[in-house]
């Protein structure tokens, strides 16, 4: 049997004693020391209830108390009361840590003696708390109660609200947290999932705007509860978390629950300011710190677990040459180098150890004190030791669920922990993956069941005995227990940040689980990514909310949880003789970055092969002050792990020789190739090129000059040690926890909140929003009397959700406690503040802080079409920090978009609004800031005429059908699959949009979207000339069934329209690029006027690809990161992904190629009047050989989509195209 299984829980004798003397009234009340709290206890009819009332208002009606159990009679009617204790507790205690310096723990309690009135005549003690600031009750089973051994197979406290309150809660899986919160009535508790309740803590807005969190604390040899919805929808019930027999939990008296706790407020942010629960449990123990607790203390740390939540790399070892093992020595040894430079405590390092062939599965293989082969243990723990400042090794323990395993290698002596502590080692991050339940005795248990809750409590004691702090994921939550375990240091148990990379998480869940998730405890959500783009979804955050993070959520170990090499700041792409430079910093061209395979320089290395690049792309880099004319060696650090050699050339002006590259023994070994070059006196352009011949696919790390016959210079510095970008330092300054005093300014619950916390004599500020951008107001009241510099970490004027994550705006300012700061936030944003005292040099140098005002006007169009943006409003910024103005667009009365408009520093911008109008018709338009109204306008909206539209079937991305997309992350599935296109009209404009099943920008391109690149040819019947080959510009290499006389293509940063001649049709600056991401679809607007003929008598030929430094992307042979794969053979694949066709001709027809000829695509036209040239006209099917058409039928724009809706029912197409 596992000690989990075995443990039973201690009760005080003074706790277990039975209650018989003082007052028996069968109605007993206490208050609050305020008397805001009062708890009623009613047993008049001899049924246990109780309520609560807060400032005279019912907040928890008569509700019934009691347990139901197996093999013994339930227990809750027919109950007298023997006799009742009163005592008053106000007591100020220092924690460990915490989120104040000092704790005061101020209640009232009373403690009721209850006895069945007949056999079998039981007896229980219901003990309640009264604090100003809520309510929490208990039972105990004292030790001659008559209950002996007992098994409960269900707790029956309900919780009797007076109202449907708006609720936030998560349901009730007993093996997981990881949800998100759902805003609904409490009397929809549950609903739209497969569960029938909620886990706690639930928290609550009464129709009155008090606040209420029910939770539990003190939780022992329990099971966790949750809460069910009883036949009152309102009044909930108790709900514990089953054991595998599906009794609840097993126990002998004395015994005793946890606290059922009532959190009641008149503000969210007093929910999270409160320490009712902490107050609840027990002071800790000296006896389980053997050590003492001076070795406890708040950090912060780094690790290799972005890397492979991101996919990039992995935690099983499968041999030198085989996958990509995260943890290696080399590159725990570069993590520590980058967390000394910038004072982080430690270094997470995740699947060191031998047992990950087990995982995910049943964890019979983990050994937590035997690494893998390419991890020294001793030598990394050394390494970090010998630095300056140390940087200890946080370990990793994942048990797989494996219960009994973790506990036989925990019972050893000594075990595992001792090891650590001997090593230095004093932080551990658990783990308990098992979706399905965790494993004790060869048997399937709910992760928060009783043996679970036990379980847990085993590790932290022995944890405590030997000098290390926890990280708990999948944990139990957290209930309090930090009072008693201070090294419990925080707990996931969280929908985390790992789901932020794969765009789960709404922008509102940030500012959600502060007032649910956090009011149980410290929470692991794993802060701190400044690379936007990173995972398969992105980042649902501005970097600045990213800061504000960390004083906003508690946590005693804080993760600085992006790569090391995401907070290096950029460096000019410039070298010297005998220099170095990093192949990051530079000219990229077409390539770009990455950071997956180990041991380079700086961590990030360039991939050069021509999936991304092609002949004559290249990395350049100038070199500065060459003494002297002559010849130079140029040395290349790379890696090359194909199995073969290959080649680059190395350009020096207009020089240039092909070099080869032997081969390396796997992607993460790196070699050095050098040659000789002839350079100028002064500076020059060096560089790696990709010629004709060339074969790429060289990762390469590093290039350097120098004399010739010398050896490649190693940097001067290890780039990873490089500079950081400037609002790191906002990550450098801000504490893990330990704070000394803790205030929640402002807050609406799932919509943006302000958090301040103190340490010593510093204060730092989280702000954060939700979906919606805003401008909110920061008084800095609580400052005393002296002068502060406020640093400020702010969305920066170009900083915009989805579109630009990164700009952060860095400001300084003098500030005092009459100060209110301005927060300007963009949706999903945020900003951070660190307040220090001034000292004489900043009162020099530095200016008071004064609030940035903004001067707006507005301009509405009269006539607009629909679909299209009618509205613009200016804003001039006349201070010197970011501002913001709140503004709102209504229309007929009702508020249909509200935005904050930005501006930088003594900027002025004008915004265009985003509402469209889609149908026809004569609008009233107003645009307001608060009260004020800026402009009105009587607005006429017209339609644009329809000319064609078609569609096609999903999933026919695959060009003649074996293409598959490149692996990066920048490549989404769904991105090139095109889903309709359609042409409409305007008396001035021709308008072609693209829907593709993604759309997104994951290049923060200028024009709203990348990677995607949209490419129409036109055949105009009524023009002379033309061609029947795609010219080379664009790289597409096919050909065509007939002439084409126009082209327009449209990518995230280039558009043109050119003759087919080459000449300049229209000027970009003509070109309109609509972009709706929600909708899927890019529209490309062009004068009517530069068509020869009218639009409805074109014939086109349109499709879709990846577009790469303004050309269609290579297809290879094989995919990779940054290429698409399937091309044979290479040279003569086609560069389109999904084509317009028409119905008789299979997309594989129009897009075969072979070794001596290119893909010929026919036309489709657009209307009745077009020269179809022979061709069929396509006809209806969405999943046929090609698309699908309306053309001309359906009149105007209004009714073009409910006509493609329509047909896709037909003739066998998609049944439910309804989102589009």
């Amino acid at each position: 049997m596992t000690a989990a299984a075995a443990f039973s829980l201690t009760v005080p004798a003074q706790v277990a004693a039975r209650v018989t003397d003082g007052q028996d009234d069968p109605v007993q009340t206490i208050s609050s020391p305020d008397g805001s709290i009062e708890v009623t206890v009613d047993v008049g009819d001899g049924s246990l209830t109780y309520s609560v009332t807060h400032d005279g208002t019912t907040v928890v009606g008569d509700s019934a108390l009691g347990f139901a159990f197996q093999n013994q009679p339930a227990f809750g009617d027919g109950l007298a009361v023997t006799g009742s204790e009163r005592a008053t507790t106000d007591q100020t205690w220092t924690p460990v840590w915490d989120q104040y310096d000092e704790i005061r723990n101020h209640h009232e309690e009373l403690r009721i003696g209850l006895e069945e009135s007949s056999d079998p005549g039981r007896s229980l003690t219901l003990a309640v708390r009264a604090f100003d600031d809520g309510a929490a009750f208990r039972y105990v089973f004292p030790e001659d109660s008559g209950f002996g051994d007992f098994v409960i197979t269900g707790e029956r406290t309900q919780f009797a609200f007076e109202g449907d309150h708006t609720s936030w809660w998560i349901q009730n899986d007993y093996n997981s947290y990881e949800y998100s919160y759902r805003e609904t009535p409490l009397s929809e508790l549950g609903s739209g999932t497969s569960y029938e309740g909620a886990h706690t803590p639930l928290t609550m807005r009464t129709e009155n705007d008090r606040y209420v969190s029910v939770h539990e604390a003190d939780l022992l040899d329990y099971a966790a509860m949750g809460l069910e919805p009883t036949e009152t929808a309102t009044t909930l019930e108790s709900d514990l978390a089953p054991l595998p027999d599906g009794t609840k939990v097993t126990a002998s008296a004395p015994h005793r629950t946890p606290w059922r706790t009532i959190q009641i407020a008149d503000r969210p942010g007093a929910l999270i300011e409160s320490n009712l629960i902490v107050n609840c449990n027990e002071p800790l123990d000296p006896e389980h710190f053997p050590q003492g607790t001076d070795w406890i203390e708040p950090a912060k740390f780094i690790g290799i677990w972005w890397l492979m939540i991101t996919g990039r790399a992995s935690w099983q070892y499968r041999g030198p040459t085989q996958g990509n093992h995260a943890a290696q020595t080399e590159r725990m040894k570069q993590y520590m180098d980058f967390a000394s430079e910038h004072g982080i405590r430690s270094v997470l390092v995740e699947g060191w150890n031998q047992g990950w062939d087990s995982y995910p599965g049943s964890g019979d293989t983990m050994d937590f004190d035997q690494s893998y082969e390419d991890f020294d243990l001793e030598g990394v723990t050394d390494y970090g030791q010998s630095l300056d400042p140390p940087v200890e090794m946080t370990a990793h323990n994942e048990t797989s669920g494996n219960i009994s395993r973790y506990e036989s290698q925990l019972a050893e002596d000594p075990n595992h922990f001792a090891d650590y502590d001997d090593l230095g080692i004093h932080s551990i991050k658990t783990g308990y993956v098992a979706d399905n339940g965790v494993r004790i005795d060869g048997e399937i248990h709910s992760h928060h069941c009783q043996p679970l809750v036990n379980h847990h409590h085993l590790v932290y004691r022995e944890a405590a005995k030997n000098r290390q702090m926890l990280e708990v994921h999948e944990p139990v939550k957290p209930t309090g227990e930090r009072r008693r375990f201070p090294n419990v240091m925080t707990k996931e148990g969280v929908l985390g940040q790992e789901y932020d990379s794969f765009g789960t998480n709404s922008p509102s869940h940030h500012v959600t689980f502060p007032f649910t998730r956090m009011l149980a405890g410290p929470v692991e959500y794993t802060p701190g990514i400044f690379d936007m783009d990173s995972g398969s979804g992105g980042i649902e955050t501005t970097r600045a909310k990213q800061l504000a993070m960390y004083p906003t959520y508690l946590s005693g170990l804080h993760m600085v949880a992006d790569l090391p090499s995401s907070y290096l700041a950029d460096q000019p792409a410039t070298l010297s003789v005998g220099g170095v430079s990093q192949a990051e910093f530079a000219e990229l061209g077409p390539f770009s970055a990455e950071a997956a395979w180990g041991h380079a320089q700086g961590e990030r290395y360039v991939p050069v092969d021509r999936s991304s690049g092609s002949t004559g792309s290249r990395l350049t880099w100038t070199v500065e002050d060459v003494p002297e004319a002559g010849e130079y060696d140029v040395h290349v650090r790379y890696a090359n792990g194909t199995g073969s050699e290959g080649t680059l050339s190395v350009v020096a002006g207009d020089s240039e020789t092909q070099v080869t590259f032997p081969k390396t023994d796997h992607w993460d070994v790196w070699n050095s190739v050098s040659t000789t070059m002839a350079l100028d006196a002064g500076d020059n352009t060096v560089g790696l090129k990709l010629a004709a011949g060339d074969s790429g696919r060289i990762n390469v790390d590093a290039i350097a000059i120098s004399q010739p016959g010398e050896s490649m210079p190693e940097p001067e510095t290890a780039p990873i040690r490089g500079p950081t970008v400037e609002e790191f330092q906002f990550v450098e300054d801000v504490p893990a926890a330990g704070w000394d005093d803790t205030r929640v300014l402002d807050s609406v619950i799932g919509e943006y909140t302000v958090t301040a916390r103190r340490k010593d004599e510093e204060w730092f500020v989280g702000v954060m929003t939700g979906d919606d951008a805003r401008v909110l107001d920061v008084p800095l009241e609580f400052l005393d009397d002296a002068q502060y510099v406020a640093e400020l970490y702010g969305d920066g004027p170009d900083a915009a959700f989805d579109t630009n994550l990164d700009d952060v705006s860095v400001e300084a300012a003098l500030v005092d406690r009459q100060t209110t700061l301005l927060a300007s936030l963009v949706g999903s944003g945020g900003m951070a503040v660190r307040l220090r005292p001034a000292d004489a040099d900043d009162q020099e140098t530095l200016s008071s802080y004064e609030r940035p005002t903004q001067n707006v006007s507005a301009s509405i169009d009269s006539e607009t079409l629909t679909s299209q943006p009618f509205a613009t409003v200016t804003v001039a910024n006349e201070g010197t920090h970011v501002g913001g103005t709140e503004i709102e667009l209504l229309v007929d009365g009702e508020v249909v978009e509200a935005l904050n408009a930005r501006a930088g520093p003594d900027e002025s911008r004008t915004i265009s609004l985003g509402h469209r109008f889609t149908e026809g018709g004569t609008y009233e338009v107003e645009i307001r800031t608060g009260e004020t109204t800026i402009a009105t306008e009587s607005v006429t909206a017209i339609r644009p005429q329809s000319v064609a539209a078609f569609l096609d079937g999903f999933g026919d991305d695959g060009g003649p059908g074996e293409f598959t997309y490149p692996s990066g992350s920048a490549y989404r599935s769904g991105a090139f699959d095109l889903q309709s296109f359609v042409v409409t009209s305007t008396p001035d404009r021709a308008r072609f949009a693209f829907e593709v099943a993604t759309l997104y920008d994951a290049r923060e391109a200028s024009r709203g979207f990348s990677p995607h690149m949209f490419v129409l040819w036109v055949h105009d019947p009524s023009a002379d000339g033309g061609r029947t080959s795609a010219r080379d510009d664009l790289g597409a290499n096919v050909d065509f069934q007939r002439s084409w006389h126009y082209r327009v293509a449209v990518s995230g940063s280039t558009a043109s329209v050119i003759r087919a001649d080459g000449s300049t049709l229209v000027e970009t600056a003509e070109i309109d690029t609509l972009v709706d991401i929600e909708g899927n679809t890019v529209t490309v607007a062009v004068p009517r006027s530069a068509f020869d003929g009218e639009v409805s008598t074109f014939s086109v030929a349109a499709g879709v690809h990846a577009g790469a430094d303004g050309t269609l992307m290579a297809v290879a042979a094989e995919a990779s990161e940054s290429a698409f794969g399937g091309a044979d053979p290479v040279e003569n694949a086609p560069r389109l992904s999904d084509i317009v066709t028409p119905s008789d001709v299979e997309q594989s027809e129009a897009l075969s190629y072979g070794s001596d000829d290119r893909a010929s695509l026919p036309f489709v036209p657009l209307g009745e009047g077009a020269d179809d040239g022979g061709e069929t006209t396509p006809s209806g099917s969405g999943d046929g050989p090609g698309f699908g058409v309306v053309s001309g039928a359906l009149g105007t724009a209004g009714g073009l989509a409910y006509g493609i809706r329509s047909l896709t029912n037909q003739d066998g197409g998609p049944e439910d195209r309804s989102d589009h």
